[in-house]
């Protein structure tokens, strides 16, 4: 009861500090007792103040401090041990005086605000343009695959929509704080006219010589949001040039425009670093060796930390080690009633070697693709060979979700529980799905982390047919 009087009276005075803040957060299933209101730099946490779960299970978090209107972000942990999350929410001078309610393990999708419009908006904002670019980039991985027309109109298409949807939001919505963040981190772009090819030739020479100039990254109010972050990704992990190598001359024009601020720089490379070197789509981790060769290895990244600078070079050792082109290391598995088998002794035009769990929400999507894929080019040559990555306890698992998803018989379906081969170190399956085609001589010929869509499958399939007929 004393604590619903102090809340009632610091809103009742609130008048006199018209520039504190006082917001109530309810966050269900948080254990952990401690949260924090803070900034980001990027998508970087800076908590400023923390304050304790009640007895009533709400933090009430109150300041008296000068808080200009902006974007900022509620700080929690999930245990003492795991990495910040975040709750964005936007201070106006208005709205400094309100209570959200959210479960931990969905923010985006459940939560409620109750005094603060803007931080509502938002949510409807980020999850709109989250759809609107997932959109994009699958328009994006079509046409690259295949640069046929109708893909670069489904790509213009899906650009326009996302830039238009912007555009209208901050049209819609003039005068509020939230507005003024977007335009400041908004794709901008000018009409193109002409054909779907007129207008990504015209388009990426806009991308080569305006489109960084128009974008101030020196002003720090720039790195407060995620938002910002969203548009350097749009230029560098989502450039649709002919060549998807061509985003190592993204990132070399992007480190060039970070330059001026030492800050960004140091933020977004260690970003790139931690991105690229975790997608082998497109050939991006062959971007992540040129920024470890050509900074980390040549020591001009002295902001690193020890384990930073290690993790690197771990990350590169493994994206050399695998490349396309390598040969496959060499293990000995075992089939279910333990029979070893050899990986080289597994003779075939195109090997397909996926290293999997049955925990995995992305393997259990890829093997009915695989299973439907492997009926079709089975005859021209392609033979599958899933690897079960969990130990020898937890091998029934794996053996209830092959009976369950009905394996073919031909399947090399292997495991080894205890891990004796290093087949996990040696194929880097720090995550799952980790997928490799193979030819007839383990030479590399296709490698992913991650899922691989039926289209590029297929894409892939036929590409390595026509090379090795």
């Amino acid at each position: 009861m004393k604590r619903i009087f102090f809340f009632l009276l610091l809103v009742s005075s609130f008048s006199v500090f018209s520039q504190g803040i006082n917001i109530v957060a309810e966050v269900k299933g948080l254990n952990y007792d401690t949260i924090w209101f803070g900034n980001t730099f990027g998508k970087k946490s800076l908590p400023n103040f923390h304050t304790l779960k009640q007895a009533d299970g709400k933090f009430y978090l109150t300041s008296t401090e000068n808080i200009t209107s902006g974007i900022y972000t509620i700080i929690f942990k999930r245990n003492i041990e795991a990495k910040y999350s975040q709750i964005p929410i936007i201070i106006t001078e208005k709205e400094r005086n309100f209570s959200f309610v959210c479960d931990e393990k969905d923010v985006y999708g459940t939560v409620i605000f109750n005094g603060s419009v803007e931080s509502g908006l938002y949510y409807i904002y980020r999850l709109a343009y989250a759809s609107l670019n997932d959109l994009y980039g699958n328009a994006v991985d079509n046409w690259r695959l295949d640069n046929t027309d109708d893909n670069a109109i489904n790509m213009l298409e899906a650009e326009e929509t996302m830039i238009e949807y912007q555009q209208n939001f901050i049209k819609e919505n003039n005068n509020t704080v939230l507005a003024s963040i977007i335009s400041k981190n908004n794709i901008k772009l000018p009409s193109f006219e002409g054909t779907a090819a007129d207008k990504i030739q015209n388009r990426n020479q806009f991308f080569e010589n305006q489109f960084l100039k128009q974008y101030d990254i020196t002003d720090e109010d720039f790195w407060k949001t995620p938002i910002s972050i969203d548009l350097l990704d749009y230029y560098t992990f989502k450039s649709y040039d002919a060549n998807p190598s061509d985003a190592l001359s993204r990132t070399k024009a992007m480190m060039t425009k970070l330059s001026e601020y030492e800050k960004g720089y140091q933020y977004y490379f260690n970003y790139m670093c931690n991105s690229f070197s975790k997608m082998s789509k497109h050939d991006f981790d062959q971007t992540f060796l040129y920024l470890y060769n050509d900074y980390i290895k040549a020591n001009k990244t002295n902001w690193l930390s020890y384990d930073e600078a290690i993790k690197y070079k771990k990350d590169a050792e493994n994206i050399e080690r695998l490349m396309v082109g390598k040969t496959a290391p060499d293990v000995q598995l075992f089939n279910r009633d333990n029979t070893p088998v050899q990986l080289s002794d597994i003779n075939a035009k195109m090997n397909l070697l996926i290293f999997w769990s049955p925990d995995c929400s992305h393997c259990k999507k890829e093997m009915p693709i695989v299973k439907k894929l492997f009926a079709e080019y089975q005859s021209k040559g392609l033979a599958v060979t899933a690897v079960c990555a969990k130990k020898t306890e937890q091998l029934p698992s794996c053996f209830e979700f092959e009976d369950k998803t009905q394996f073919p018989t031909e399947w090399y379906v292997l495991n080894d529980g205890s891990f004796k081969s290093k087949f996990h170190i040696l194929y880097d399956c720090s995550s799952f799905p980790r997928i490799y085609i193979l030819d007839e001589n383990e030479k590399i010929l296709f490698r992913r982390r991650g899922e691989v869509t039926e289209a590029e499958f297929r894409s892939v399939f036929d590409k390595i047919l026509k090379t090795h007929n």
